[in-house]
């Protein structure tokens, strides 16, 4: 089981899936100083790290667990989006698949990392993207080819408590100063 050591202080949720995959996430506050992200893998010959940056979070508002919803499936070439939350919601797809090599996220539903390829003798990919706001299910990710198995989990990423999404970091797309995002 994943689990994390530094930043120190700081509990990640783990799962395991159906699959026998581990999957771990943790939330905290980035105060902007650095640092190293130390995750110890025990008993793991590959694993892989994903990190997220989303500037505006409120922490204090963030439960220990972040994972709001976890969803598996087995031979899919679609997965159905969990719903969204408030404030914005990460979609972390995992998916086992010696053929995957495309994916296409709905509309409204921002990429922000994938990891295609072998981890050890596997063919495992991760893929990250988020949507602002709430609601029912953002859509299907569709993937170009039928995969052995895959998850979807739901991490939300909370803001201030005034109904506006979360700025995030780098998004020239969703993050328009004076169209979705407003400066305290």
């Amino acid at each position: 089981m994943p689990q994390l050591i530094a930043p120190s202080g700081f509990i990640a949720q783990a799962h395991q899936l159906s699959s026998g995959h581990w999957i771990a996430v943790a939330t905290w506050p980035y105060d902007g100083r650095g640092g190293d992200v130390v995750w110890h893998v025990q008993d793991s010959t590959s694993a892989t790290t994903m990190n997220l940056v989303y500037r505006g979070g409120d922490i204090s508002s963030t439960p220990v667990a972040s994972v709001q919803e976890i969803r598996q499936y087995d031979g899919v070439n679609r997965l159905p989006l969990n719903s969204a939350g408030g404030f914005t919601t990460v979609f972390l797809v995992l998916a086992e698949s010696v053929d995957l090599t495309g994916y296409a996220w709905p509309d409204g539903v921002l990429p922000r990392a994938e990891q295609l390829g072998d981890f050890g003798s596997l063919d495992v990919s991760l893929l990250a993207a988020d949507t602002p706001g709430t609601g029912s299910s953002a859509g299907d990710l569709v993937l170009d080819t039928t995969v052995d198995t895959a998850a979807c989990l739901s991490i939300q990423v909370r803001g201030v408590n005034d109904g506006r999404p979360t700025w995030i970091l780098g998004d020239t797309t969703a993050s328009v100063l004076g169209t979705t995002t407003v400066l305290g």
